[in-house]
């Protein structure tokens, strides 16, 4: 699903086999009432609730595996930075830091985007503090 959409939108972004040594992102859906957040920060940080709710603007609650396959058709642990469509989307400015990011999409493979697409290529998209 994500490679069609690579592909569909002419990112410059690849499906590559999973590699060491390089900076991991992970991706996270909430819901905040009726609303779906995806957050997106480094995977070596911890996410902050606190933050997340403030840039929401209400409570928020973590989508559980099933809820998150439905709503988006990826497994919970393989959410990609983009192609989630109708999510208003979150990103640590961490993740800007780094030209080139890796977010797992399966068991051994990633998908190696630079932070600048995953930013321009999600509609709904707000570079805001969400670490701890």
């Amino acid at each position: 699903m994500v490679e069609d959409f690579i592909k569909s939108v002419g990112l410059k972004a690849k499906i590559v086999l999973l590699p060491k040594g390089v900076i991991f992102i992970r991706c996270r859906l909430f819901a905040a009432g009726e609303t779906q957040i995806l957050a997106i920060s480094l995977k070596s940080s911890t996410l902050d609730f606190a933050k997340i709710e403030n840039a929401a603007g209400e409570k928020v609650k973590p989508v559980d595996e099933e809820e998150t396959f439905e709503i988006t058709g990826y497994r919970k642990e393989f959410l990609p930075p983009v192609s989630i469509y109708g999510v208003k989307v979150l990103i640590d400015p961490k993740v800007m830091l780094n030209e080139t990011v890796y977010c797992m999409v399966n068991e051994s493979q990633a998908i190696e985007i630079g932070s600048g697409e995953i930013k321009d290529f999600n509609d709904d998209a707000e570079v805001v503090d969400i670490i701890k």
